[in-house]
């Protein structure tokens, strides 16, 4: 059996039959379906496991803030959309981490570079499972917001009631004050009484002076008592008015504070916080696990056929384009070069131009100084001729002499 692999040409190689699901698993991992499509079959799985992980992970994370934007906008559609939309962007994310991680160079390398992408799935498990976390304890949170309102509702009638026990406690002095006075009344007639029928005192049966005596007391101590009774009556009757208008407005205050005590998100966020840690702590590390698993897979896997194809794939396109950069420099060279030989042609057919016309010029010149000297001398001669008779005729007047 061949077992060797097919060359890698320019032309993409021949796809399998199509499988809907698994290549959506092997679009979820960031692989190179091309590529992965020409592996073995374990690469496959491979792929498809990381890919189905992605994916999961990128599912969980569109509930989890499906039910976080809920309780911020308490409207289903919103929640559904906004939930969608981070599901999305947590999916896209996940798969740009997992498609970066290249199986090449030592393993302390290759965690080295994964150190930031591990940070960031650390970030994401994180923020994924929060809002999972308050949907799931939502009895317990809802215990403490309850517990929360109810404190802050009796906060703010806390005022109230402070001036209501003092009203409180001057109704039940006067109050006292009352019954002191009454009771001091009873005893009066008691002593009276008996003294009038010798029962107690001077012990003398009937109207005698200590008779007249007391009673004159007791009907000083019924005055007193009438009085002091009228008195504190009203006044008991006024604080007990104050005090309802006092239960009713801490009775208002305490409303009102109940009704504006938060209960969005930023509340049960707060409020998860009184939670034990245990359960939380357990639900952030199961989506640290889901999240950061694609990560491993491919850190602890071994280099694989994928991995040498996809490998050789890119080695040939980048020789590929260092080829086509060199050739369009010599091909630019070659424009430069033949650019610069037609500008010097040009600049030395300019220069024998310009160098024929100065030459031309010259000998104009010349010819035109040499007309001139020609016609000067010309005239020289006709002057000279002139100005001097002829030689016969020089000759004959010496003759006469």
């Amino acid at each position: 059996m061949n077992l060797r692999p097919r060359p890698i040409t320019n032309e993409s190689p021949r796809r399998p039959a199509r499988r809907p699901l698994l290549h959506f698993l092997w679009s979820c991992s960031g692989a190179n379906q091309e590529v992965l499509a020409a592996c073995p079959r374990s690469e496959h799985v491979k792929f498809a496991g990381i890919g189905a992980t992605v994916f999961f992970t990128g599912l969980l994370a569109a509930l989890s803030g499906g039910y976080a934007f809920y309780t911020v906008f308490n409207s289903t559609p919103l929640a559904v959309v906004f939930g969608l939309l981070w599901g999305g962007i947590i999916f896209n994310l996940d798969r740009f981490v997992v498609a970066t991680i290249k199986k090449d160079g030592a393993f302390s390398r290759q965690l080295l570079l994964a150190i930031p992408r591990l940070l960031l799935a650390i970030a994401l498990a994180v923020v994924i499972a929060k809002p999972l976390e308050l949907r799931i304890f939502q009895g317990e949170i809802e215990e403490i917001l309850a517990q929360q309102k109810m404190e802050k509702g009796a906060a703010a009638g806390a005022e109230f009631r402070m001036r209501s026990e003092e009203l409180d406690a001057r109704r039940s002095a006067l109050q006292a004050t009352t019954e002191a006075r009454r009771e001091q009344r009873e005893r009066d007639y008691q002593d009276y009484k008996c003294e009038c029928d010798g029962t107690c005192g001077t012990g003398q049966r009937g109207r005698g002076s200590e008779c007249a005596r007391k009673e004159e007391k007791y009907r000083q101590s019924n005055v007193e008592y009438q009085q002091t009774k009228a008195v504190n009556d009203a006044e008991i009757a006024a604080i007990g008015q104050q005090i309802n208008e006092l239960d009713a407005a801490a009775s208002t205050a305490r409303q009102t504070a109940e009704a504006q005590a938060a209960t969005g998100l930023l509340a049960r966020l707060s409020a998860s916080k009184s939670l034990p840690q245990g359960p939380g702590n357990f639900i952030v590390l199961l989506f640290l696990l889901i999240e950061v698993a694609p990560i491993l897979t491919k850190l602890l896997s071994p280099r694989g056929p994928y991995d040498e194809l996809l490998a050789r794939i890119e080695h040939q396109f980048y020789l590929e384009q260092i080829r086509l950069i060199e050739a369009e420099k010599l091909a630019v060279n070659k424009e430069v070069s033949l650019r610069s030989g037609l500008h010097r042609a040009e600049v030395d057919a300019e220069v024998q131009q310009k160098q024929q016309t100065l030459r031309a010029v010259a000998d104009a010149r010349m010819e035109i100084v040499q007309d001139q000297i020609d016609a000067w001398l010309a005239e020289e001669r006709i002057r000279q001729l002139t100005r001097r008779p002829p030689a016969s005729a020089r000759k004959d007047l010496h003759d006469e002499k």
